[in-house]
């Protein structure tokens, strides 16, 4: 369970992100070296229960890595 950066509190996770009035979501793109080597992910968010802290993470932060 992830914990709140602002008040510590639980936060409820696996939730969808979507741009309003469309159909689309966000996808967070690294360029790499190579012509198919790039890493993308689709954010998920996490709400804070207590304070209403919103929180993006991607579920494998490794691919981003260099």
């Amino acid at each position: 369970m992830r914990q709140c950066p602002e008040c510590r509190g639980a936060m409820a996770e696996d939730l969808k992100v979507t741009i309003k009035g469309a159909m689309y979501g966000l996808k967070i793109t690294r360029k790499k070296r190579g012509l198919f080597n790039n890493a993308t992910a689709e954010p998920k968010a996490a709400v804070c229960s207590n304070c209403g802290a919103v929180a993006f993470y991607v579920e494998n932060p490794d691919d981003f890595r260099e």
